[in-house]
């Protein structure tokens, strides 16, 4: 459904309509949906209504680039939609993502400057809609320190923390050398198999998928420190290999404007990857290859 945008005098002559969904919303938050907002109800909404196209899909990264990248006053608007009536735009996004978007939120509220008036209000009842329909148990790792300027690198860390993790799995895949891959993950356990069909398999699945699916290859290439992509071997101290991994991290560069938003927003944190190993012929990544390729990449993108 595509919505005409509407001034913020026509929102404000529709009260009767706020009112009432304002109550369904703070009462029966998991009973109210689309079939009970009055067709009126849309034309209100329009600013933020471009996430009723997307909202059947995980569209977290989505969402804090557009809080990140709005002035303040359309920001303020933005949030006021959201926050009348989460439930029309969260309603059917998944729980990790809403748990994302909880964690970003929380991170602006705690922060050395946080947000004042209409807009730390919005970003409250967003919360506590949030908090209502996600348990506790998905709180993710708060890997931003805001105040020493450090982002720990983490899959389940606060956005671009999780974005930056070699497990996170995009929504489309971007291309190693005409392979499709989902995430570096899977790319990293692909190298552990001289099995082009193996590996283009690995390279499809989740991250987190493909980390437990390559794990029963991991003593084969140890054993002689020697790794594999598409049909060549490349010994695990060489340079020909740290070719191939910058060319990996190249890649999702080049083609995932996800992965390109997260760098940005990690400008000027220093980056550490507390999970990781440093043991080069005990693991295909060290903590240092790692950040030696993110900071590249960060480098690139502030310079461009």
């Amino acid at each position: 459904m595509k919505i005409a945008f509407r001034s913020i005098n026509h929102y404000n002559n529709q009260n009767k309509t706020k009112t009432s969904l304002a109550n369904n919303k703070s009462n029966n938050v998991n009973l109210l949906n689309l079939n009970d907002i009055p067709f009126a109800y849309y034309n209100k909404i329009s600013f933020a209504g471009e996430y009723l196209n997307n909202i059947a899909n995980p569209y977290s990264q989505k969402f804090i680039s557009k809080l990140e990248t709005l002035d303040s006053e359309n920001l303020d608007l933005f949030l006021y939609h959201i926050a009348e009536c989460p439930l029309l735009f969260l309603g059917n996004v998944p729980k990790e993502d809403l748990s994302i978007i909880r964690n970003y939120i929380s991170s602006q509220i705690n922060s050395s400057a946080p947000p004042s008036g209409n807009i730390k209000d919005y970003y409250t009842t967003i919360l506590d809609y949030i908090n209502k329909v996600v348990p506790k148990t998905i709180e993710n790792k708060q890997t931003v320190n805001e105040d020493k300027k450090i982002i720990d690198v983490a899959l389940n860390g606060v956005y671009p923390s999780n974005v930056l993790s070699n497990l996170y799995t995009e929504k489309e895949p971007f291309f190693i050398d005409n392979v499709p891959c989902y995430s570096i993950e899977g790319f990293l356990q692909a190298l552990k198999v001289n099995d082009v069909d193996v590996q283009r398999s690995l390279c499809a699945m989740p991250g987190i998928e493909a980390k437990k699916e390559g794990k029963k290859y991991t003593k084969i290439w140890q054993k002689d420190q020697t790794l594999y992509w598409q049909g060549k071997p490349y010994k695990r101290d060489s340079e020909e290999y740290q070719e191939l991994l910058r060319k990996a991290y190249a890649s999702r560069f080049e083609q995932s404007e996800i992965f390109r938003a997260a760098l940005k927003r990690a400008t000027g944190y220093k980056i550490i990857h507390s999970s990781g190993y440093n043991d080069s012929q005990k693991t295909i990544l060290t903590i240092e290859e790692f950040v030696k390729n993110i900071l590249t990449l960060q480098e690139k993108i502030t310079t461009d």
